[in-house]
């Protein structure tokens, strides 16, 4: 990110922990047109707080329907984007004595499904910059737990095994 020569747009989600708002803080103090999303409003609004180069945008990943209306704001907003980050997922613990398929469908939605939500949403706007002739670029954050099983975490893990699985066959 630090050799690109003009402000870049970027639509960044998990913003507001870890390493999504170290980023986002990053991408801010670079200049880029940052479009942040997590679900906290009010967390997002305290990030973007004296940045006019930082615009919130409150979601849920997980909500197809809501990601796809944030695609639209987003086109609205600045047009087109540089880069779509998808960075927002949830890890839960699993316990085997009593296994709960509710617990695992929590971890995919966001981590899997709203990865692929934002995939969905964003490539028409990726496209909108390629023929204004600039560069566009997507890309999800995955974990090393999708190569080395972490105890108790095989719904994160598997969620992101297939993160990785998606972007190896689609890149």
């Amino acid at each position: 990110m630090s050799t690109w020569k003009t402000p870049q747009r970027i639509w960044l989600t998990g913003a507001t922990s870890g390493i999504g708002e170290a980023l986002a803080r990053k991408l801010i103090a670079q200049g880029h047109q940052v479009v942040l999303s997590a679900r906290s409003a009010e967390s997002l609004d305290a990030l973007c707080q004296g940045h006019p180069n930082a615009h919130p945008l409150p979601l849920d990943i997980s909500d197809r329907q809501a990601v796809l209306k944030a695609g639209n704001d987003i086109r609205e907003q600045l047009g087109a984007l540089n880069l779509a980050l998808f960075n927002a997922g949830t890890c839960e613990y699993l316990n085997a004595q009593q296994f709960d398929m509710d617990l695992v469908e929590r971890v995919f939605r966001p981590n899997l499904f709203g990865t692929l939500y934002g995939v969905e949403a964003a490539l028409p706007l990726l496209r909108a910059a390629r023929q204004e002739g600039l560069p566009a670029r997507l890309a999800a954050t995955s974990s090393a737990s999708a190569y080395l099983p972490l105890p108790r975490a095989e719904a994160y893990g598997a969620s992101k095994a297939a993160v990785s699985y998606f972007w190896s066959r689609c890149a």
